[in-house]
């Protein structure tokens, strides 16, 4: 039940997003800038690199509080997750040397902001981190293929340069059908579905925020790669 409601939520924001969300409507308006999307992927390289981190953290969480099902799940979520930064990484030396644009070092306040949720979130209750993961995983399977082609088509961005989020499309289809059946299986009290559903909505806040800062950022950038 909780996954079902989960899903439909990120549903209902997925098809607004095209009045919504600023980097979508960025996206679609040919409004998006290499110098934007060169700093989008400097914070998505960050939440890449943390996201291990946060699940190793959930796992030792969940082994605390005596729930050995779910930390098994996230060891092995972590698992799948490590090296994906890379992919970014790669992106951003595409950016580098075709397009002599650097990402700033600043990274962007939502992203920031939603990081320390998040830290805040596993160790509140480490099962409904799993709301996050879920909206990142299925999100780009229900977005990411029209926001690339919109990105090359538009915004002159090829989606070989974006393999950070083509990658993810590519293999967050299988990992978000996985992510429900984990939260049909993992999850099962009904009172985990309030706490729940407000941590996706504070995660969907974050993002869009983060969106706007992407589409405010004005370019070009000078300064050496974040690290």
């Amino acid at each position: 039940m909780i996954a079902t409601i989960l899903k439909s939520d990120i549903g209902r924001y997925a098809a607004q997003m095209g009045c919504g969300n600023a980097i979508f409507m960025g996206a679609a308006e040919g409004r998006l800038t290499t110098d934007k999307v060169a700093y989008y992927l400097s914070n998505v390289r960050l939440i890449l690199q943390r996201s291990p981190v946060h699940l190793k953290r959930a796992s030792a969480r969940a082994l605390a509080l005596g729930d050995h099902d779910l930390a098994e799940h996230f060891a092995a979520k972590r698992a799948e997750e490590l090296g994906h930064d890379r992919w970014a990484e790669n992106d951003l030396q595409h950016f580098d040397k075709g397009l002599k644009t650097v990402p700033p070092g600043e990274y962007a306040p939502a992203l920031l902001g939603l990081l320390h949720f998040l830290e805040e979130t596993i160790e509140r209750d480490p099962a409904t981190y799993l709301a996050h993961v879920l909206f990142a995983e299925y999100l780009i399977t229900l977005m990411g293929p029209l926001w690339l082609t919109l990105l090359e088509e538009r915004c002159g961005i090829p989606v070989r340069m974006m393999s950070a989020v083509s990658k993810h499309v590519e293999f967050d289809k299988q990992h978000a059908s996985e992510g429900l059946n984990a939260i049909d299986r993992l999850v099962t009290a009904p009172s985990k579905l309030v706490p729940m559903r407000a941590v996706l909505k504070r995660v969907i806040k974050y993002f869009d925020e983060f969106s706007a800062q992407v589409m405010a950022f004005e370019g070009p950038c000078t300064t050496t790669s974040a690290t």
